[in-house]
């Protein structure tokens, strides 16, 4: 009886052995990073063309136009509501990711100014020095 489980045991190891060598398995690109390829940047993003600012992670992103959306109606009942802090600011669509990103990297380098995040009633009682 061990002699039949030994014998399945590597009939099975051979033939994964076999199918993790066939390249016709293999459906990534080589020397492909899966990380860029992946169009979720989070559970609560995916990679796109429309640059939003997330007020409650204080980081911009681009993401998919369904999240830009969301976002838009997001801060228009947030406003509605008089909610002093705003949950994000749906700011732009770009023709390509690529234009998206580069536009992302310049205003997260030179640390721009997010007064966006405050309801504008709020901001009036603000003192800027």
């Amino acid at each position: 009886m061990s002699k039949f489980f030994l014998v399945i045991f590597m009939v099975f190891f051979v033939q994964l052995n076999l199918s993790a060598k066939d390249p016709g398995l293999n459906k990534e690109k080589p020397g492909s990073d899966i990380l860029l390829e992946d169009v979720d940047i989070s559970f609560k993003y995916q990679k796109g063309k429309f640059l939003i600012y997330d007020c409650l992670g204080s980081y911009w992103v681009c993401t998919s136009e369904m999240e830009y959306k969301r976002c838009h109606e997001s801060r228009r009942n947030s406003l509605a509501d008089r909610d002093e802090n705003l949950p994000c600011a749906s700011l732009k669509e770009f023709s390509s990711k690529k234009d998206c990103i580069k536009e992302q990297v310049y205003l997260t380098n030179n640390n721009m100014e997010n007064r966006f995040c405050t309801h504008p009633i709020a901001r009036e009682s603000e003192v800027s020095f």
